[in-house]
């Protein structure tokens, strides 16, 4: 019964990172990383780029800290803060080490993710760009009036981030075999994520079935292709749905 666990836990780990992580997520950001966008002054995609990085960060951080889900979650919703540290702390220090200073992390956090996600813009006083001549993740300068600015180079950031993906990856495929804890806790936090969801809008779904209209008596059928992944919003292949008792 433990091992179908473990198999159950492990099956559904590999299907989310593979067709989730690596095949929407990662191909999106690489899709948004184009260096022919670094030259448009407007629409070089840099806002939508900086909220996948975020997001990204967010979620992985989530499930992948070691702290108890309590810790993790303020009025049922996930600590946005805590997790892309988390994630900064395990993962994207592998990269740069720069991403360990508490400074980096707050001003990712609260100056620039919290911007873009809630009204499109980074936080007064501070930008985002895709620029190649910014060199470093963060830079700072005074305009005229000596008004102080903050600079994210968020093509650097997001590169950063891919890279960390990737040595998740590996560790995850390491764990199959010799980290079962990982993958159960990973798989736990997945699961109840998605059942949290699932839960708090049960009624909405419930309207949306008496409300839209049906095609066939069987409901819309949307065919969605990223990345070499076509499926329909009717079925799934993604295992990790597959929710235990």
């Amino acid at each position: 019964m433990v091992e179908e666990s473990q198999n159950q836990a492990a099956e559904g780990v590999k299907s989310y990172f593979e067709n989730i992580i690596n095949g929407y997520l990662v191909d999106d950001i690489n899709t948004l990383l184009n260096d022919e966008l670094d030259e448009k002054e407007q629409g070089g995609c840099t806002a939508p780029l900086a909220m996948a990085v975020f997001s990204g960060m967010n979620q992985l951080g989530y499930l992948i800290n070691k702290k108890e889900t309590k810790e993790i979650v303020e009025d049922g919703e996930t600590a946005t803060e805590t997790c892309i540290k988390a994630f900064c702390d395990s993962w994207m220090c592998k990269i740069d080490i720069i991403y360990k200073k508490t400074t980096i992390q707050e001003m990712i956090v609260n100056l620039f993710r919290h911007g873009m996600a809630h009204q499109f813009l980074s936080i007064y006083s501070t930008a985002i760009t895709r620029d190649p001549k910014q060199t470093i993740l963060i830079r700072s300068f005074e305009d005229e009036s000596g008004q102080k600015f903050y600079v994210l180079q968020i093509k650097m950031l997001a590169e950063h981030f891919l890279k960390a993906v990737s040595l998740l990856h590996e560790k995850i495929d390491r764990a199959m075999e010799n980290d079962h804890e990982f993958i159960l806790r990973f798989h736990k936090r997945l699961v109840s994520q998605r059942r949290k969801y699932l839960k708090k809008n049960v009624k909405l779904f419930n309207k949306a079935e008496r409300n839209l209209e049906n095609q066939d008596g069987n409901g819309f059928t949307t065919r969605t292709t990223t990345s070499g992944i076509e499926l329909e919003t009717t079925q799934t292949v993604d295992r990790s749905f597959e929710l235990p008792d």
